[in-house]
């Protein structure tokens, strides 16, 4: 008969305070990730996505989960530059594409890319070309439905007005 049984040993118990450390972590990246869907990036001061990330990698440097939700953020802030820029709205891209540029650097290549067209396009002018372009369709089409008696009976069920 043995000496020892492996149900004797004692159970090993984890470390409360690493215990109470992950369970930290674990809320502070729920909450930079229930703040970045709410698309509260850097405001409010004390409940934005930025605040709760920085705060996991100053207690766990590395955590690629909240490397991930920076990543993220620096998307977002691009894509807002993005559209304030193709809706005329120059000032507001530059301050977007700033906010990026404090998340991931200067130095980030999709940072780089985006200042040089913010440079290089004129604000609004996407907008602007897809006004042109929906006024040329509306145009054609308009023509077509007043040329067409087929398509006035179709808008009206099959029955004239």
């Amino acid at each position: 008969m043995p000496d020892h049984w492996p149900w004797q040993d004692e159970e090993v118990q984890p470390d409360p305070v690493a215990v109470a450390r992950q369970q930290n972590i674990d809320a502070l990246i729920a909450k930079g990730n229930l703040a970045f869907t709410k698309d509260r990036l850097s405001v409010p001061a004390n409940d934005n996505a930025l605040m709760y990330y920085r705060e996991v990698l100053k207690m766990d440097p590395g955590n690629q989960e909240a490397e991930r939700g920076l990543i993220h953020v620096s998307k977002r802030f691009r894509k807002l530059a993005r559209i304030a820029h193709d809706n005329g709205n120059g000032a507001q891209a530059r301050k977007y594409l700033a906010q990026a540029e404090s998340v991931s650097g200067a130095d980030d290549p999709a940072n780089q890319k985006l200042r040089r067209r913010l440079q290089s396009t004129p604000s609004g002018q996407n907008q602007r070309a897809l006004d042109g372009s929906l006024q040329e369709q509306y145009k054609i089409k308009k023509k077509l439905f007043e040329e067409s008696p087929a398509a006035k009976q179709n808008l009206w069920g099959g029955q004239n007005p």
